[in-house]
């Protein structure tokens, strides 16, 4: 199931998915996100978080606003989570769309630097070895996102590199 949301964001507590049984239902994906921002140590607290676009069972893109720990770090971020590893973007990006690009982007970065055995510290942070093997099965999710979900979107990315 397709949502989009960049005029009507779905807040998290409205969220069905389609299926309760569903291991990547959009409600299990928005406790995945808000889990892994609580993970961080410069997140206090979550204030509220939204859908704004997602596929059910493969990527979401959420929006939380949170207390952060220090002054430093942006009050507003984008969580990207699915069958693919979690990670969150700055809010430079305007929508969904725009942040599920830049996650695109700085994995294909990471997935790069492995398959040539560079240094992967200053990249974007994953929970995961830095292996060939990781880098072949995120490029292939990677492919799918860029080649049949991106593109449907093309006229809402705005390019924050």
């Amino acid at each position: 199931m397709l949502f989009t949301g960049y005029k009507a964001v779905i807040p998290i507590e409205r969220l069905q998915g389609s299926e309760s049984t569903d291991t990547l239902s959009l409600t299990s994906m928005a406790r995945s996100a808000a889990q892994f921002l609580r993970g961080h140590s410069w997140c206090v607290d979550i204030r509220r978080g939204s859908l704004d676009i997602g596929w059910e069972g493969i990527v979401a893109v959420f929006l939380f606003e949170i207390d952060p720990a220090q002054a430093e770090i942006d009050s507003s971020m984008w969580v990207i989570v699915g069958d693919l590893p979690a990670a969150y973007i700055c809010n430079d990006n305007p929508n969904g769309a725009s942040a599920l690009n830049a996650y695109v982007k700085g994995m294909q970065r990471w997935i790069d630097a492995v398959r040539v055995g560079g240094d992967v510290s200053e990249l974007m942070p994953m929970n995961t070895a830095p292996t060939r093997e990781h880098a072949d099965q995120l490029q292939s999710r990677l492919d799918f996102i860029r080649n049949e979900l991106l593109p449907s979107h093309e006229s809402d990315i705005v390019d924050c590199d």
